[in-house]
């Protein structure tokens, strides 16, 4: 069975309880939805702008888009029990993809120990895929995969002009939905450095 496969059918949905989930919520989004529903002389109040800033909008240049991925990824992994970077070997078959180049290199950063290996199965080697969506001028909507022995995780990106952003919540299979903490202040543009 293709991976692709087998990560659709076991991935469950993974929540942060107290955490603000601002990974499908953008300041755009909310001012375009609230323009919506807004008459032409109604004006957003004070409060529901201050409502508004606390979400940041989500996006951030990078020059190797595939590696700001992998590196959520391994934010994730590295908080699963029995996966910690400085006591575990990743196995990894030959590359095939920018992102697997990608997953090799946030691995090292992280501080996990890689292995190359031939074979494509087996306990310890990470597998990955990626499907790209949707594609609209210069925006695509890409779901990206990796899966390891039990473990099994999924999240879609939107990438435009070498800009990323989260595009969906982190699903997880094989984990309990708390022992994953999202950092998805690493997506928000830092405006001091702009």
């Amino acid at each position: 069975m293709p991976l692709t496969a087998l990560c659709f059918m076991f991935l469950t949905a993974c929540s942060v309880s107290g955490k603000k989930d601002i990974s499908s919520v953008s300041t755009q989004a909310i001012q375009e939805q609230h323009s919506r529903e807004s008459t032409p002389d109604e004006s957003i109040s004070l409060s529901e702008e201050r409502e508004l800033a606390q979400y940041p909008a989500l996006g951030v240049r990078a020059d190797w888009p595939e590696l700001l991925i992998a590196g959520d990824f391994m934010q994730a992994l590295s908080q699963v029990p029995g996966y910690e970077p400085e006591s575990t070997i990743i196995s990894l078959p030959p590359a095939r993809t920018d992102f697997d180049l990608a997953i090799e290199q946030a691995l090292v950063d992280f501080g996990y120990r890689v292995a190359r290996i031939e074979r494509r199965s087996g306990r310890g080697v990470l597998m990955t895929s990626h499907l790209i969506a949707e594609s609209q001028e210069k925006e695509k909507l890409t779901t990206y995969m990796l899966a390891i022995d039990r473990i099994a995780m999924k999240r879609s990106f939107s990438t435009r002009d070498n800009v990323v952003a989260p595009s969906s919540s982190l699903f997880v299979r094989g984990v309990p939905p708390e022992a994953i903490t999202l950092n998805d202040a690493v997506f928000v543009q830092d405006k001091t450095n702009q």
